[in-house]
């Protein structure tokens, strides 16, 4: 496990050198990195892919050569009429935070199932995953005293 010191947008500089000291392929690499299109609370595991955007996974991507490495990619959503750039180094509201502490020790257990079981099964439990309260269960219906049938 290792957390690179080098800025967000030069983060293959670091993955790369690791992962050449360390003989570790691309395919043994696990990234985790926020993702503005998962909503804050959720959080998705995946094999390959692109970028969307996200500079620190190019430069990882540019740097090892490939595309095909694992991420844990944490929902922090992404409200609408707010500028990218801002809004992911915006601090967040108490709210918020309790959701964030919930889906961090939920990352910090897939990955180690990541470790201990391999990918599948942690991508099944981070698939699933979900820190978002649960929406409020409707009320139960009333029969309708208009459903008697009359007899002619």
């Amino acid at each position: 496990m290792a957390a690179p010191l080098t800025y967000m947008n030069r983060s293959g500089d670091a993955v790369q050198r690791i992962s050449a000291y360390y003989k570790v392929p691309a395919s043994g690499i696990l990234v985790l990195h926020d993702e503005l299109d998962l909503p804050l609370g959720r959080m998705r595991m995946k094999t390959g892919g692109g970028h969307a955007g996200h500079n620190g996974i190019r430069s990882i991507e540019q740097m090892l050569g490939t595309a095909d490495f694992y991420r844990l990619r944490l929902g922090i959503g992404k409200p609408a009429g707010f500028d990218s750039a801002s809004f992911v180094l915006s601090r967040f509201s108490a709210d918020e935070r309790v959701i964030l502490e919930k889906s961090i020790a939920a990352a910090v257990h897939g990955v180690g199932i990541f470790m201990e079981q391999g990918p599948a099964r942690a991508q099944q439990f981070c698939n699933a995953f979900s820190a978002l309260p649960e929406p409020p269960a409707p009320p139960p219906q009333r029969p309708s005293r208009l459903n008697i049938a009359l007899k002619p």
